[in-house]
């Protein structure tokens, strides 16, 4: 169940239909422009896992009073046996995919997942989900006979990996496809983000030009290196808002923004919040 102000569950998800004989899982797709930040919560049910697969627009969840809250952006995948499950859905435009499933219905997994002691995880799609999580949308969109037995393995695929991972919240996440020359840049501003960075001294780190470099990044990574640079500054934003009581003031010059407008722009830009968003619903009480 999932409820919120905007509407019923029915208006606020599409359920996918598909051939099989058990009606092991429930598929569920959410796309919908959000005019105004609006709060819920949702209860699958203590049995009941599912994996969320967000393709666009950015969500805010908290499973309990003692947890700090979860932010999963665009590109990100989610898995959640948490009841109870508060949560933000910001203004934009939203798409996303959530399958659901009773832990009877596979206890080979559940019993992996119960011995993970992990019940949720969040990972960004790149680069490790790319591949599983393509093949698994394509089979939501066009499900077939096969769907179920096809689902069982992208789970236990999918999962294997959040398992054996930690959870991030990578918006820096890029494929790895990139020129092994860009890669200790790539590592370097990702661990000092705050730092200043010019693209001549990028290029200088990785042996081109400016113009060289600034063309092979954007190639490379899908982005230009300062849009990179501002997606590192606001995962560590992020870690700082939640896990400190410091200022958005001082939270902007120590990750490298400067200015509290600089850094409330970037969140604009790639999380589609305000830092108040995130604050605010990390001490809002229980509904």
């Amino acid at each position: 169940m999932v409820d919120f102000p905007l509407g019923t569950t029915t208006q606020l998800f599409r359920e996918v239909n598909y051939p099989g004989p058990s009606g092991c899982f429930k598929v569920l797709n959410f796309d919908q422009v959000v005019p105004e930040s609006v709060d819920g919560t949702s209860d699958f049910g203590s049995e009941t896992w599912g994996l969320l697969i967000k393709r666009q627009g950015t969500t805010i969840f908290k499973a309990d009073e003692h947890q700090n809250p979860m932010i999963v952006p665009a590109g990100t995948v989610m898995l959640t046996r948490a009841r109870n499950l508060r949560m933000r859905i910001t203004k934009g435009v939203h798409e996303s995919t959530i399958v659901l499933w009773k832990a009877s219905s596979l206890p080979r997994l559940a019993a992996s997942l119960e011995k993970s002691k992990r019940f949720v995880m969040v990972q960004s799609v790149l680069p490790h989900h790319r591949h599983t999580v393509s093949i698994l949308q394509g089979l939501v969109d066009d499900p077939h006979r096969h769907f179920e037995l096809m689902m069982v393995g992208l789970l236990y695929t999918t999962i294997g990996v959040m398992i054996s991972g930690r959870d991030e919240l990578n918006l820096s996440a890029i494929d790895q496809g990139y020129p092994d020359s860009m890669k200790p840049l790539i590592d370097m501003v990702r661990k000092e983000p705050a730092r200043y960075w010019p693209v001549p001294e990028a290029a200088n780190i990785v042996g081109y030009s400016d113009h060289h470099f600034s063309r092979m990044f954007k190639q490379a990574t899908g982005m230009k290196f300062q849009s990179f640079v501002e997606r590192c500054r606001t995962a560590y934003a992020v870690e700082l808002l939640i896990t400190t009581k410091l200022s958005v003031d001082t939270i902007a010059n120590k990750t490298g923004f400067g200015a509290p407008q600089a850094l409330r722009e970037a969140f604009k830009n790639v999380l589609g919040i305000i830092p108040s968003d995130l604050r605010g619903f990390n001490h809002v009480s229980k509904p």
